[in-house]
């Protein structure tokens, strides 16, 4: 999520190996968030996955959100 330098919204999500030190962009499937800004996300060990809840794209004429979804590392897949 976020914006890229020249303003355009994202929708990507980036895993941090730390055994690595580096990034690697995952390619996740199920249905993906629309992409925002100002979202809240946390991680959660028991569920070992990451929520995200709502945001904002005004770029795209969808302005603020209320919506949460759930990213499963293991599945590799939103929900």
């Amino acid at each position: 999520g976020g914006n890229s330098y020249s303003g355009e919204r994202l929708n990507e999500l980036d895993f941090y190996n730390r055994q690595a030190n580096e990034w690697q962009q995952l390619v996740p499937g199920g249905s993906l968030p629309v992409a925002r800004r100002y979202h809240s996300a946390v991680w959660s060990p028991e569920a070992d996955g990451m929520y995200l809840f709502a945001g904002s794209n005004f770029l795209n004429g969808i302005g603020h959100m209320n919506d949460l979804h759930f990213y499963d590392r293991q599945a590799n897949r939103w929900q």
